[in-house]
């Protein structure tokens, strides 16, 4: 987030991938700090292609030689983690980027926040779909977490080795990663999409 002179970091999320040969992000985890080392070079070449003003989001990998840049995305992340950034850090991510269209100083996020994980559930095989809990939001141990289902029961699935394999998404923030972390699993269990009454992969980071 940027006002023009200055830039602040919002955070960062931390993508889980499938082994190759395939290409599947089984879950985030969101960190509200980055290490100099990374951060440094990445903010030196956002700046370098113009980045400065409103929000904006990148994608990058760690590598021996320090982060590599894969892309910038001049808008804020999507798939509902801007939400759940905002949710985590307490922050009004969508009135702030408003706020520095009208003119208006660009309000500060506090500087720490709640931990925050997405965790997918995943089909591990072609099948036929015979259960699936509705959506619903969950509030434990001081945690918030979102259960999204993506398929419907009587769906016949056909593996893709793809993110079309995915049958539910989990959002949630917490007050420690320990908590979230051990809330996530017990509601990934709870909500578990079965396939002729057998659970499916359970994805957790």
């Amino acid at each position: 987030m940027g006002d023009g002179q200055e830039i602040q970091v919002l955070g960062s999320f931390e993508t889980f991938l499938s082994e190759p040969p395939y290409f599947i992000e089984l879950g985030q985890t969101f960190n509200r700090e980055l290490p100099a080392d990374v951060l440094e070079p990445l903010l030196a070449q956002i700046r370098a292609v113009g980045v400065g003003f409103s929000s904006c989001h990148t994608e990058f990998v760690i590598t021996e030689r320090g982060p590599r840049l894969i892309e910038i995305n001049y808008r804020n992340i999507g798939d509902q983690s801007d939400f759940l950034m905002s949710q985590a850090l307490q922050y009004n991510l969508f009135a702030a980027v408003i706020d520095l269209y009208l003119g208006l100083p660009m309000p500060l996020a506090p500087a720490d926040s709640h931990y925050a994980q997405i965790h997918c559930q995943i089909a591990d095989r072609s099948g036929q779909i015979t259960s699936v809990p509705e959506s619903r939001s969950v509030e434990r141990d001081g945690c918030k977490v979102y259960y999204e289902p993506l398929c419907v029961a009587g769906q016949h699935h056909r593996l893709d080795n793809s993110n079309r394999d995915y049958l539910s998404i989990f959002r949630g923030t917490g007050p420690s990663e320990s908590v979230l972390s051990q809330v996530m699993r017990d509601l990934m269990d709870e909500f578990a999409v079965r396939f002729n009454d057998e659970t499916v992969a359970q994805v957790a980071p």
